[in-house]
């Protein structure tokens, strides 16, 4: 087979890629003849301790009547998948793959090796990596490794064919480097586009919608292109082919009406081809391509265009695969940083909003409405919505309240649907928002696009389950900071002075520790006013509670303290802090008192000295009860100076929050579709985002005061 080895092994190196095995291929004897693409610690196992060529030959003697992948039983519970290469003449090769399991079957297999020797060191790990499949994921695995044995077998067919020695290093050139970083779907056609003489053109068209396609790659003369062009299933000559399945080619076609496409876009073809892309059973995309010279391909050329569709097949589908996981890592860094938003907030409504604002601009639809299911003995629930009014409101509500608020039915109530309701808008995308199986609220969103819809939902799903968590969280804080408020009222309301001190120590807890969390300096707070409070009432009204924990501490330094015990480092530096602006002031703040301490953490004092002598506290009450009827606007005001937003990026970002699309935003402000577009790039780099969700965080994030 010679040098076409290195060939083969590139397409068996991509195939183990896609489908996430170990692939080598074999001769009838069980003798590899390529190089094992990947390695597992079965396959390692294997190679040292056992006659594995011998195990093969004993399987291809077993099974040498297959014509078609199988999967078979390596040993008890664990399986391999063998399939067939035929190629012109009695020769047969053989493609055999790691090992795979059983979902959910691996206790059982674990429970039948257990007993066998070395099965912590070497069975249980060997067990531990194989991989677990369903049988549809098993069915999809033997159609790909089908499609690999008659990629190789083509291969194979052409390298014995003379008429076709010229493609065979065609392939050769494009396989020899299909798997580095190089090699594109660009730089594959190009290269086709080059070396073949009867081809002038070449282009993929890829699915867009179930029965519309758009051109994505295009090589041509200069002159003209048809990136971006579309056409429908069973239209024209390219549409014809999706609805066949099957490649075809057409020649003498100058006055074939069917080439019009090409035609109406200066391409004025003399023979064409075009075939079918495929993943499983579904069309993906089409490979075409044609001359404007010759009227016939020359050589077996349907052969030869199959071959091509299925180099471009992969090549395709690792590019899709890169888009995917391009488009989960954004969507994942976007959740992290609306989560942390999220987290900050201290008020269920911003929460709310931020829910809502992301589900518009992420399903680009024009409404969007979350609705908090009421306390037990209320009928009133809260709602923040856009783009809806009182009627669709009450309306949705009412849908809401019986499908998740009322119902008994956990599996109905833990599951998001789709509704469709004309007099609100169409189609609607109900999540719940849950807390450990609980119900407490619902996030409905208008469904304006299902691709929209198939991207994001699992996204907004996972912002719903921690929008829950989040809401939950506000209502045990807040019941925990009533009993607060009303244990440090009962303590200083009596004692004038003690009030006063309070007050001191407050500032001092602000002041000192600026750069902390709002809820830890919230704590600490808390724990100063408390201090004076019994264990016992506090064990009782706030057990587990860090500020339990901090007042705990702080009494026993401080009885540490009076019995002249010289170490209290083993507590948190925060309760260590508590005593000392106690002691502070109690001792009339004299720092000499501060600065004799021996058992409180010796850099802790160092750095209240330094803030007492040099840092000013300094404490400002500001009114923030005046209401503004627009939120959004304030927002980006509260950000436009400090990063440097133009009048008119400002306007483009009000309406981007308020969930307008870029032509909606182009007519409101009498502007084109690419004027928004550029207005957009410049405003995400100075906001330095990524996409329209992260900038709406982003304006959250910036325009939302420390404490709020």
């Amino acid at each position: 087979m010679g040098k076409s080895l290195n060939h083969i092994q590139s397409i068996q190196d991509a195939y183990s890629k896609l489908i996430n095995l170990v692939i080598v291929i074999t001769d009838q004897e069980g003798e590899t003849i390529t190089e094992y693409s990947g390695r597992d610690k079965l396959v390692d196992y294997l190679l040292e301790h056992e006659d594995i060529v011998k195990r093969r030959k004993e399987l291809i003697d077993e099974f040498k009547s297959i014509s078609t992948p199988i999967i078979y039983d390596f040993e008890p519970g664990i399986k391999g998948i063998l399939a067939p290469i035929v190629i012109p003449g009695d020769k047969k090769y053989f493609v055999w793959t790691s090992c795979i399991v059983d979902r959910d079957a691996k206790t059982f297999i674990h429970q039948y090796y257990e007993k066998a020797p070395n099965y912590e060191e070497v069975f249980q790990p060997i067990i531990e990596e194989l991989v677990e499949v369903t049988s549809e994921e098993k069915q999809d695995l033997l159609e790909k490794i089908e499609a690999m044995c008659n990629f190789v077998s083509q291969h194979f067919t052409a390298l014995l064919t003379k008429d076709n020695k010229s493609r065979a290093l065609l392939f050769r050139n494009i396989l020899s480097d299909f798997n580095s970083k190089e090699s594109t779907l660009t730089s594959i056609l190009n290269y086709i586009q080059t070396n073949m003489n009867e081809i002038d053109f070449i282009g993929i068209a890829e699915k867009k919608k179930t029965d519309y396609f758009s051109i994505t790659n295009f090589i041509g003369a200069a002159e003209f292109s048809l990136l971006d062009k579309e056409f429908y299933t069973g239209e024209g000559l390219l549409g014809k082919v999706v609805a066949t399945g099957e490649g075809k080619i057409w020649e003498e076609v100058s006055s074939d009406p069917r080439v019009a496409f090409f035609v109406l876009n200066q391409i004025n073809p003399k023979s064409v081809f075009a075939f079918p892309i495929f993943r499983e059973s579904e069309i993906i995309g089409i490979l075409f391509g044609g001359s404007k010279v010759f009227e016939k391909f020359t050589g077996d050329f349907q052969l030869i265009g199959e071959m091509l569709s299925n180099i471009v097949s992969i090549k395709l589908r690792q590019k899709q695969l890169e888009e995917k996981v391009n488009q989960y890592s954004l969507q994942l860094t976007t959740f992290d940083e609306i989560l942390q938003l999220m987290t900050n907030m201290n008020d269920v409504k911003r929460i709310l909003f931020v829910l809502i604002d992301i589900s518009i601009n992420l399903m680009n639809t024009p409404f969007s409405c979350v609705i908090i299911k009421p306390a037990r003995d209320s009928k009133q629930a809260t709602v923040v919505s856009r783009g809806m009014n009182d009627y669709q409101i009450n309306r949705l509500g009412r849908n809401i309240a019986a499908r998740y608020f009322s119902t008994k039915d956990v599996s109905i109530s833990n599951e998001s649907t789709i509704v469709e309701d004309e007099e609100i808008g169409g189609e609607i995308l109900l999540l719940p928002i849950k807390f450990r199986e609980e119900i407490m609220g619902c996030l409905a969103i208008g469904v304006k696009e299902k691709k929209r819809l198939e991207e994001t939902e699992l996204f907004l799903s996972h912002l719903a389950m921690a929008a829950g968590v989040l809401i939950a969280n506000q209502s045990s804080n807040n019941a925990a900071d009533m009993i607060i408020k009303a244990l440090a009222l009962s303590t200083s309301q009596f004692n004038q002075s003690m009030d006063q001190r309070f007050r001191e120590e407050e500032l001092l807890i602000k002041g000192f520790y600026k750069d902390e969390s709002d809820q830890e300096i919230k704590n600490i707070i808390a724990a100063s006013s408390l201090k004076e409070i019994d264990d016992q009432i506090l064990n009782e009204v706030l057990p587990d509670h860090p500020v339990t924990f901090l007042v705990k501490e702080f009494k026993q330094i401080k009885k540490w303290f009076n019995k002249g015990e010289k170490e209290a480092s083993e507590y948190s530096k925060h309760s260590q802090f508590l005593f000392l602006i106690w002691l502070f002031i109690h001792s009339k703040k004299d720092l000499r008192k501060i600065e004799s301490l021996t058992m409180i953490d010796a850099s802790l004092i160092k750095d209240f000295i330094n803030f007492i002598t040099i840092e000013e506290v300094v404490e400002v009450t500001i009114d923030l009860s005046s209401k503004t009827n627009n939120m959004t606007e304030n927002r980006v005001e509260a950000i436009q100076h400090h990063n440097q937003i133009s009048k008119r990026e400002k306007e483009v970002l009000e309406l981007v929050i308020q969930g307008f699309s870029n032509k909606e935003i182009a007519s409101k402000l009498f502007i084109s579709d690419h004027t928004v577009k550029n207005h957009l790039t410049h405003i995400f780099q100075k906001l330095n985002v990524t996409d329209r969700a992260q900038a709406i965080a982003k304006v959250y994030q910036l325009s939302t005061p420390p404490n709020n």
